[in-house]
């Protein structure tokens, strides 16, 4: 009996990281059927799939919480760099405290507490998982693993005559097109950081194997992201840093600092209103809807509260309109607006706190996968949300920067 215990914590100390890979790329919980045009315009359809309170995903992520907490209390030999690996605790309790602390003033506390719980299982499940899976050198085993099974998937719904959308977009196991451009996206940035040690041969097979289903979703924006990428992995570590710095300052400017002034000011601007209501499919509206809000109730302050704002048992006033698609939009669509809604001005110390996390990530690929995240954000609030692609690969590259580096791969 011990045996197979102790044989069953091993296997989950070195294939924990590929479970929830598989988690976060909707591999449990795969859209076996014919997809439905609608079910692609929103990409929180799949977050709201992924956050519901379902028994399996309440037991499958408490249970990796303990169970890496407990395995990294006991672990004698960790492999953390102290210095870097402290930062990041004091910045990620600190996001999570004032995620807590939004309670006081949300009209659903139940619901902040529950969301924001459930940040500090996954920020926690991610990073450990990462970290034992690295120090057991199988990261980039259960990379490749994740993604053959993510290839498998693809190819049976293409079998069964479920992986194109009615305009003959690929979908493949998920719900829309988008969700799997990104996934796609991701896994690439994953593999192509960690699985370096790789044939040029195999490296190449996969690049294109994966670049061709990106082309098939139709997805512009993943397409667009997944060449800025290759673009920016050919510049120097050094540029592409300043480049994020800039781009990164210049978009949180935008989106949250000019709002805020402007609004003390008495004199409101926002980027509502300078772009046309269909600007890059109905954003510009959706944006102009959400910063008219924070104005006419006075929330530009402090925010509605943590994961408050969409997703309740109530539809924003502003959004209940039933001659509108407002009604059915369960997103801002900008990361950075997400931000101002939940936390008002705090949302740009929340910012300097993922800066400040951010600010030790090394080399060419890790940078480049943080631009991809800061450019992610302006047409999708896929940042600090649950368990999205964009959020994991985000914990995955910033775990990577904590640990010493070791051989990863077998």
């Amino acid at each position: 009996m011990e045996i197979i215990v102790n044989s069953c914590l091993d296997f989950i100390s070195k294939y924990g990281f590929l479970l929830v890979l598989i988690f976060c790329f909707g591999g449990f919980s795969p859209a076996l059927y014919p997809k439905v045009g609608m079910m692609d315009l929103d990409l929180t359809n799949r977050i709201d799939s992924k956050s519901g309170s379902n028994m399996f995903k309440q037991l499958f992520w408490i249970s990796l919480f303990f169970f890496y907490l407990l395995n990294f209390y006991f672990d004698k030999s960790r492999i953390f760099i102290k210095r870097y690996f402290n930062n990041a605790v004091i910045a990620f309790s600190l996001v999570i405290s004032i995620s807590f602390v939004s309670m006081l003033w949300s009209s659903f506390p139940s619901y902040v507490f529950k969301r924001t719980f459930f940040q500090l299982i996954f920020i926690t499940v991610c990073i450990l998982s990462f970290y034992f899976s690295y120090k057991k050198k199988n990261v980039a085993h259960c990379i490749e693993l994740c993604l053959y099974y993510m290839l498998f998937l693809i190819l049976l719904t293409l079998i069964m005559g479920w992986g194109l959308t009615a305009d003959l977009s690929l979908a493949g196991y998920e719900k829309g097109k988008n969700i799997l451009g990104m996934n796609l996206v991701v896994i690439f940035i994953l593999y192509t950081y960690f699985c370096n040690t790789k044939s040029d041969k195999n490296r190449f097979v996969i690049f294109s194997t994966l670049l061709a289903l990106v082309i098939l979703t139709q997805s512009k924006t993943c397409l667009l992201l997944l060449i800025i990428f290759f673009i920016f992995i050919q510049i120097k570590q050094k540029y592409i840093r300043i480049i994020n710095f800039s781009l990164l300052s210049l978009i949180a400017f935008i989106f949250i600092v000019v709002p805020c002034v402007t609004y003390y000011a008495n004199s409101y601007m926002h980027i509502g209103l300078y772009v046309e209501p269909e600007f890059i499919t109905g954003r510009g509206y959706i944006w102009d809807t959400i910063y008219y809000d924070l104005n006419f109730y006075k929330n530009i302050f402090l925010g509605y509260g943590y994961a408050s704002y969409f997703g309740t048992p109530e539809i924003p006033y502003f959004f209940d309109d039933s001659h509108s698609f407002l009604r059915y939009i369960t997103s801002s669509h900008n990361g950075y607006l997400d931000l101002l809604i939940q936390f008002g001005l705090l949302s740009i110390l929340v910012t300097l706190l993922f800066a400040f996390i951010a600010r030790n990530i090394k080399g060419r690929v890790g940078n480049a996968a943080i631009t991809i995240i800061i450019l992610h954000n302006i047409t999708e609030a896929s940042f600090y949300r649950d368990n999205t692609v964009i959020w994991m690969l985000f914990l995955m590259v910033v775990a990577f920067s904590l640990v010493k580096k070791v051989k990863i791969s077998e």
